[in-house]
């Protein structure tokens, strides 16, 4: 927490990405485990590098320098890895959203309730990663009591998807 305090600006796009991911951790648990590894990593690799040592008979600045180099390419791993998997979730999610969007359309041409929309779409076992958008919506309006245009707009918000920001399945969903 000491570490986040200090260099927010450091942290800030980690969580901003953190909330386009939905992983099952918190936060700033992320960065403890990111912080833990990274220096677990130091003596792990420079004894790994050591052994290697003996076979491949490296100068020894030249290991030292190799798991420097390890150890750093750790972190950037783990900072990374959320801009990774929110990358993953644009794209599945782009590729459900037409389907998701006929789907809407035909439903709402049947005259049914926008939210009882939303909530065939999560039943359907056929969109995976818009369900997960699509529940948070639902969550906003049926737990936390907002309305759905406000519930649509905060979701747009932590969205990975830029078609979910631009409102496709609001437009769809609000001219019912």
């Amino acid at each position: 927490d000491k570490l986040i305090q200090k260099y927010p600006q450091v942290f800030k796009p980690l969580f901003d990405q953190f909330q386009r991911v939905d992983m099952p951790i918190l936060s700033h648990s992320y960065v403890s485990v990111m912080v833990f590894f990274t220096i677990i990593a130091l003596p792990v690799l420079l004894v790994t590098f050591f052994i290697l040592n003996l076979v491949f008979k490296l100068p020894i600045p030249v290991v030292i320098v190799l798991s420097f180099v390890a150890t750093i390419l750790t972190l950037v791993g783990f900072y990374l890895y959320p801009s990774s998997l929110s990358g993953d979730r644009q794209k599945k999610i782009k590729m459900d959203l037409p389907f998701a969007l006929v789907h809407m359309s035909a439903v709402a041409g049947s005259g049914a309730h926008p939210i009882s929309i939303f909530e065939l779409l999560v039943e359907s076992e056929e969109y995976t990663e818009l369900k997960k958008e699509i529940r948070k919506i639902l969550n906003y309006v049926n737990l936390f009591g907002y309305n759905l245009s406000t519930a649509l707009r905060n979701v747009a918000a932590t969205t990975p998807s830029q078609e979910l920001k631009q409102g496709r399945i609001a437009t769809v969903v609000l001219a019912v």
